[in-house]
């Protein structure tokens, strides 16, 4: 309206008219609307204004009129997005702050139990329109496949209004997920993978603030007290607050995103899917399921373990690439690696090696890598209780005592390697196939 027409205050002890006949006074002659001389719609304008008269009364509808002359275009645009944006709401659609605001997660674990422990009952009250939306069902087949113990506890809630309030929760932290993963323009194969995500959120949350709710002496039933919404900010506070230990220490040692190719096979790939999947591979193989408390506990411990090597592995890089540099190191001196293959994996076990065999380093001119008669009197030591002792006694002289799970690690590395190849049986040749410690292509 403002758009388009001029609204003026109007005196009619000082009349003050255009110098055109393309305007009208309201009915209480305290307005005056102005038109353009092509302005078609005359009547059905006057007919809007009487109507707004009539329905609103003269003083409510002359303040309305005179807040468009007073008011600025912006503040009259944020008005309608906001009145906008609320009708939007009542059905579930929720704009992008909204859900940004929504799917934020707690600054800290700390503050995600407090939550939990402070948590309050509270049951909004829903027009029969808000109860009716439901998203598509390919939003809600992910929710199919929650917990036993999950499902239980939803069946405890008794109070219809209570289960309608949790279904539009859900109904808009799908909504949420689905604004801020970039709207239905991303396709569909896209928002069925965030819905798993929003899924995986929820039922990780769940097992965590049941943990925690245990513990305190509450009256009625868990959903009572927490909303999906809830849960899905608990899941994502816990994996994003891990998340952002890894990001936060490569940005700490002015680590670049190519680093973690050096840390070896598991560990790189480890943190990839630290950032993706709902499913991570433990170092032995076993798979860690993060929806779990058991697997979220053991995530934390592996987070934590390459946390904490990422320093070493570093300085260990550092040292690496200075021998590149200086020319001390070429292709042609090992066996079972080239120079763009050695990785942190592969550096930690030469000096286990050494170290396990008592060799000494040159301090002139290091020793990287163990002749094949060396190699074979390492392997020879696998999986015995000397070779244990030996690893126990490496992390102590190396100072990596503060690593957690270090030892497991190192026996792992050395398995991995070793285990299942018969040293005794295979030619010098065929060491160049070998992993683990590195291996001088000079025979002894």
């Amino acid at each position: 309206f403002k758009g388009r027409f001029n609204v003026w205050t109007f005196d009619v002890e000082d009349p003050l008219y255009p110098d055109h006949d393309n305007y009208f006074l309201t009915d209480d002659s305290l307005l005056l609307i102005e038109y353009d001389e092509d302005f078609k719609q005359v009547e059905e304008l006057r007919l809007l204004i009487k109507n707004l008269y009539t329905q609103e009364g003269v003083e409510a509808a002359y303040t309305y009129l005179f807040k468009l002359v007073a008011d600025q275009m912006s503040s009259l645009q944020e008005d309608e997005y906001r009145f906008k944006k609320n009708r939007l709401e009542d059905i579930g659609m929720i704009d992008y702050f909204d859900a940004l605001e929504k799917t934020n997660r707690f600054p800290s674990k700390k503050h995600l139990v407090n939550f939990i422990r402070l948590a309050k009952s509270s049951t909004g009250r829903l027009e029969l329109e808000t109860k009716s939306q439901v998203p598509h069902l390919n939003f809600l087949a992910p929710m199919n496949d929650i917990s036993d113990e999950l499902d239980i506890e939803l069946s405890k809630v008794t109070d219809q209004h209570r289960l309608d309030f949790l279904k539009f929760n859900l109904v808009k932290l799908i909504n949420a997920d689905i604004e801020i993963s970039g709207g239905l323009s991303v396709g569909t194969i896209a928002l069925t993978k965030g819905s798993r995500r929003v899924k995986n959120f929820i039922q990780l949350g769940f097992e965590f603030a049941r943990s925690e709710w245990s513990e305190l002496n509450r009256d009625g039933v868990f959903f009572d007290y927490f909303t999906m919404t809830d849960l899905y900010r608990f899941g994502k506070t816990l994996i994003e607050t891990e998340q952002s230990k890894i990001n936060k220490r490569f940005s700490e040692l002015e680590l670049d995103e190519t680093f973690d190719s050096f840390l070896g096979h598991w560990a790189e790939t480890f943190i990839a899917q630290a950032f993706s999947n709902v499913e991570i591979e433990d170092f032995n193989s076993a798979k860690i399921n993060l929806e779990t408390i058991e697997g979220y506990a053991r995530f934390e411990e592996l987070n934590e373990m390459i946390n904490s090597l990422l320093p070493f592995a570093k300085a260990f890089q550092s040292r690496f690439n200075e021998l590149k540099n200086q020319g001390n190191l070429n292709d042609n001196f090992y066996l079972n690696y080239t120079l763009d293959e050695i990785d942190f994996n592969a550096l930690i076990l030469s000096n286990l090696a050494q170290f396990t065999l008592g060799l000494n380093l040159d301090g002139v001119s290091p020793k990287l890598a163990l002749t094949i008669s060396e190699y074979k009197d390492f392997a020879k030591l696998h999986d015995s209780k000397q070779l244990r002792e030996k690893i126990s006694q490496f992390i102590i002289d190396y100072g990596l005592g503060g690593i957690p799970l270090i030892d497991n690690y190192l026996n792992h590395l050395v398995s991995d390697a070793l285990e299942g190849v018969d040293i005794s049986n295979i030619s010098d040749e065929e060491f160049k196939h070998m992993g683990g410690p590195i291996i001088l292509a000079l025979k002894n």
